[in-house]
């Protein structure tokens, strides 16, 4: 079967009309099969094939850009949907005013909530144990600092005392520089500095009493020592005799105040820890 195809132009068939998009005529039982197509087919809206597809590049871009307007739309509306759903963790506020950001486990809250939940925790506890309301997960120090700022408090807040402040700054810090100062003592000459040790007889506690004295002048514990009359801290930790049955063994090196020996002594005692 021979096909033929034939494109007529404007002035070839001025009587044709624009808006026609296609036309067949039926061809004779053996002849050939003739499809006359508008040349000028701008106006069928691309649709040159009859079947709904277009055959036209343009067309093809058209549609690509309607695709990629409509894609920007979605994640317009997507962003500003997770953006309205974050709330304040505490007073549930969408979305939480002056938002502050956690940086540990990013939850979101209100500047003056997260504020009065910080201070009023640090009024009962240390700073290292005030956590997320959340997820309980710790805050860092800068974020302690800036929440416990006066600026960052109403006028009726509660604010938390200084002592509560410095405590979460410097318990942590104040406690691995006694250990390096025992350290010290235990690697040192016994006849510059150290600690004496002496067990009280107690009849239901084990009770030690710890003397410090004589540190080196440039040393951390030696300027505490020089605030206190004469230079010496005594401390006294007592345990429970009941507790020993569930603790730990524990050998604790000492170094002997006393002058006449100035012998290091070792001292091996059940400790409840």
């Amino acid at each position: 079967m021979e096909v033929v195809i034939e494109l007529s132009s404007d002035d070839e068939q001025p009587a044709r009309s624009r808006n026609t998009r296609k036309e067949q005529r039926a061809p004779p039982a053996d002849g050939p099969q003739e499809v006359i197509l508008d040349s000028d087919h701008e106006d069928c809206g691309g649709d040159i094939h009859g079947d709904g597809s277009s055959g036209s590049a343009n067309d093809g871009r058209l549609g690509s850009t309607s695709q990629e307007k409509q894609s920007s739309i979605d994640v317009v509306d997507l962003y500003a949907a997770s953006s309205s759903a974050v709330a304040c963790g505490i007073c549930a506020k969408e979305p939480p005013a002056f938002p502050f950001t956690l940086a540990v486990c990013r939850h979101r809250f209100c500047h003056e909530c997260i504020s009065r939940h910080v201070n009023g925790k640090l009024t009962e506890a240390l700073g290292h144990e005030v956590g997320c309301p959340e997820c309980s997960s710790q805050l860092t120090m800068n974020e302690l600092h800036v929440l416990t700022n006066s600026a960052s408090l109403g006028p009726d807040a509660t604010r938390p005392s200084k002592k509560a402040r410095g405590s979460a700054v410097g318990t942590l810090a104040a406690t691995k520089r006694l250990m390096r100062e025992l350290q010290a003592i235990e690697r040192g000459d016994p006849n510059d500095r150290g600690f004496a040790v002496s067990l009280s007889d107690e009849s239901d506690l084990y009770t030690w009493d710890i003397e410090f004295f004589n540190f080196e002048g440039g040393s951390p514990l030696a300027k505490d020592l020089s605030k206190v009359p004469g230079n010496k801290i005594l401390l006294r930790a007592a345990f429970p005799r009941t507790a020993v049955n569930i603790a730990s063994e524990f050998n604790f090196a000492f170094v002997s105040a006393n002058k006449a020996t100035h012998t290091r002594q070792a001292l091996s005692t059940e400790a409840p820890f």
